[in-house]
């Protein structure tokens, strides 16, 4: 029952954001830099990465119009619960994401077992502050709820794995 629960949100996920692309609200550049050794590890959309490379927060850049505010979220949908919340920031002006709120710390990925996936998106946020987020909790987190409870707008989102 678990596997078809997140299949049909993953489905639902890519609709939604391929949608919002077509429409015109979606569609800017996502690029995650890991930092490991003396140069940083670009991520190309899939590409498998080492523990060892993740486990320190990446540098996220994003085209955005600079009035606007946004919402980077990391998650794993193949975590054991529904899914499982690796960072949150919001209030992020324009695409500075030094400047927003950090409402989760980054917490590297460490799959228990298999292969995981690990989703990066980022969202427009409406013309309100997103300060009262309530007690967040990293295991059980549903994207879809988050996204359509504060009406956040996808703006262009990206994936790597990691192997246990």
């Amino acid at each position: 029952m678990k596997n078809r629960t997140r299949r049909i949100r993953r489905a639902k996920w890519r609709r939604t954001f391929r949608r919002k692309r077509r429409s015109g609200g979606g569609g800017s550049n996502l690029d995650i830099f890991f930092h490991f050794g003396s140069k940083p590890k670009a991520v190309s959309e899939g590409e498998r990465l080492l523990k060892s490379i993740v486990a320190t927060q990446p540098t996220v850049t994003f085209q955005s119009i600079q009035n606007d505010k946004h919402t980077l979220i990391m998650w794993d949908p193949d975590a054991p619960e529904p899914s499982y919340l690796h960072w949150l920031i919001t209030n992020i002006p324009g695409s500075d994401t030094s400047k927003g709120h950090v409402a989760m710390n980054y917490a590297g990925p460490t799959p228990p077992s298999g292969t995981h996936r690990y989703y990066i998106g980022v969202y427009r946020q409406g013309t309100e502050p997103l300060d009262q987020l309530g007690d967040l909790k990293r295991t059980g987190w549903n994207n879809e709820e988050f996204i359509s409870k504060y009406n956040l707008t996808p703006i262009s989102q990206t994936y790597f794995t990691v192997k246990a």
